[in-house]
C-alpha cells in the first residue's frame, strides 16, 4: 500500500508539471503563434504565399504542441488519480496528495487537450 502511495505520488508531480507547462509556457505561445499566423494570412492573402508558409507552420505546430502536452497531462493525471484512490482511503497522506495533483493536472488536461473551452 506505501508502495502505491508513493507511485501515486510521484505520477501526480509528474502530471501537475507537466501541466503547469502546459499552462505558463506552452499556451501563450500557441496563442501568440496562431494569432501571428492569422495576421500574416490575412495580410498575405492578396499577395504571394512565399513567407506564408513558414508562418502558418508554426501555429499548426504550436497548436499540436498545445494538445498533445494536454492529452499527456490528461492520461498522467488520471493515471495518478486512479493509482492514489485505493491507498488514499486508508488515510495515506501520500495518495491524497498525489491523488488531489493528479486530479488538477487531469482538468488542465482536459481544458487543453480535449477543446473542452474551445
Amino acid at each position: 500500500m506505501r508502495i502505491l502511495s508513493f507511485f501515486g505520488l510521484v505520477m501526480g508531480a509528474i502530471a501537475i508539471f507537466l501541466a503547469l507547462y502546459l499552462h505558463f509556457e506552452i499556451a501563450p505561445n500557441a496563442e501568440y503563434a496562431e494569432s501571428v499566423a492569422l495576421e500574416e494570412k490575412s495580410a498575405d492573402y492578396v499577395n504571394s504565399s512565399e513567407g506564408l508558409d513558414d508562418q502558418l507552420l508554426d501555429g499548426v505546430y504550436a497548436t499540436a504542441q498545445r494538445t498533445l502536452f494536454g492529452l499527456l497531462a490528461l492520461i498522467f493525471g488520471g493515471i495518478a488519480f486512479l493509482v492514489s484512490i485505493f491507498p488514499a482511503i486508508k488515510r495515506n497522506k501520500f495518495a491524497i496528495v498525489g491523488g488531489v495533483l493528479g486530479l488538477v493536472a487531469f482538468f488542465i488536461g482536459a481544458a487543453y487537450g480535449t477543446h473542452m473551452f474551445s
